[in-house]
C-alpha cells in the first residue's frame, strides 16, 4: 500500500483558474501518481523538442514547487499548465470559467498519450494497443451485457472508462440521495423493445433483449463524477442539481462488479475505495461559480 502524500502548498488564481487548480490538487496527491512524479519517471526519457510543453514535465515541476515544505510550501502558480491551456483542452482559454470534469478528462487523455507504454506483465487481458503508467492507475472497464430474452444468448463487450459519469436525476425526477443511489441507477437493467429490439445472433432475429452495464475491471484508482447540471429546464435553460448526495469515507464497490454474477454474493472479493480527494462546485448554474477542493494528507 502506497502511503498518501503530505499535504502540499497551495496553487495561486490566475483568473478563472479555480477549476483548473482544484483538478490539480487532487491529482498531484494521487499516492501512485504522486510518487511517479516525485521521481521525475518521465522526464527522465521525455522526447519532447525544445520548446515544447509536456504536461507530465509540467506536473513534476509543480509536484517539485509545491511539495518542497510540504504545506508550508508557498502558494505556486501553475502558469506554464494555465497558458498551455488550448494544448491540453481543445477549446479551453485562459481567464474564461471551464468545466472541472471536463477539464480532468483532458488531463488523464493527454497523460495517456504523453505517458510511457508499461511493461506487457502489467497489462490487463483483452487490452490490446499501447498500455501506460496513467492507464494503470486510472483506467478500468465495463462490461456491457446484453441478454435475449427468448433464447438466453448473452453478448458482452468490455468499454474502457477513466471515470465514471452518473446520472442523479433518474426518470420522473427523484434524484439519488447517496452515491449508492446513483451507481445502482446507473447499473440498473434495461429492456430493448418495440422499435428499440436486439438483433439475436443466435436466434437470427429481432427480439426483446436484457441491456446491464457492471464493472468488469475496477480500477486502482476511481474517478467518479456526479452530474449535477441539467439541461433542458423549463425554458430550455440549464439548472443544477443542489440537492445533497451522500458519499461515504470508504465505499464497497463489489455490489457493481460483473464478478458478482458468475462468482456470487458471498465468493467475490470486496472492493473497498477510499476517498482522498472531493471537486465541489459552488454556485446555481453552469456559467458562474467557483471551484475548490478537499484532499486527504
Amino acid at each position: 500500500m502506497v502511503a498518501q502524500p503530505e499535504a502540499g502548498g497551495g496553487l495561486a488564481n490566475l483568473g478563472n483558474t479555480c477549476f483548473m487548480n482544484s483538478v490539480l490538487q487532487c491529482l498531484v496527491h494521487t499516492q501512485l501518481l504522486h510518487r511517479y512524479l516525485e521521481k521525475r519517471q518521465h522526464s527522465a526519457k521525455c522526447r519532447r523538442r525544445q520548446g515544447e510543453f509536456c504536461l507530465f514535465c509540467a506536473l513534476e515541476d509543480l509536484v517539485q514547487r509545491t511539495f518542497a515544505q510540504g504545506p508550508r510550501s508557498p502558494a505556486f502558480a501553475p502558469r506554464a499548465i494555465a497558458n498551455a491551456l488550448p494544448a491540453i483542452a481543445k477549446g479551453f482559454r485562459l481567464g474564461r470559467q471551464e468545466d472541472a470534469h471536463e477539464f480532468l478528462r483532458y488531463v488523464l487523455e493527454k497523460l495517456t498519450k504523453e505517458g510511457s507504454a508499461v511493461v506487457e506483465a502489467a497489462r490487463p487481458p483483452g487490452v490490446t494497443g499501447k498500455y501506460t503508467a496513467l492507464q494503470s492507475w486510472f483506467s478500468g472497464a465495463l462490461r456491457s451485457q446484453i441478454q435475449c430474452c427468448h433464447c438466453g444468448h448473452e453478448s458482452n463487450t468490455q468499454d474502457p472508462f477513466l471515470d465514471l459519469s452518473l446520472e442523479l436525476r433518474a426518470v420522473g425526477g427523484r434524484v439519488a440521495p447517496d452515491l449508492d443511489g446513483a451507481m445502482t441507477q446507473f447499473c440498473q437493467e434495461e429492456f430493448l423493445d418495440g422499435a428499440n429490439k436486439y438483433k439475436c445472433e443466435a436466434c437470427g432475429k429481432l427480439r426483446r433483449a436484457r441491456k446491464q452495464f457492471l464493472v468488469e475491471r475496477p480500477p486502482r484508482h476511481l474517478s467518479v463524477h456526479l452530474k449535477r447540471f441539467s439541461f433542458g429546464e423549463a425554458g430550455g435553460g440549464s439548472g443544477k442539481i443542489s440537492a445533497h448526495v451522500a458519499f461515504p469515507a470508504t465505499w464497497q464497490l463489489a455490489r457493481y462488479s460483473a464478478a458478482r454474477t458468475r462468482l456470487g454474493v458471498e465468493q467475490t472479493p470486496p472492493l473497498p475505495y477510499q476517498l482522498y480527494a472531493v471537486v465541489c462546485h459552488d454556485g446555481g448554474s453552469t456559467h458562474s461559480g467557483h471551484y475548490y477542493c478537499y484532499v486527504r494528507a
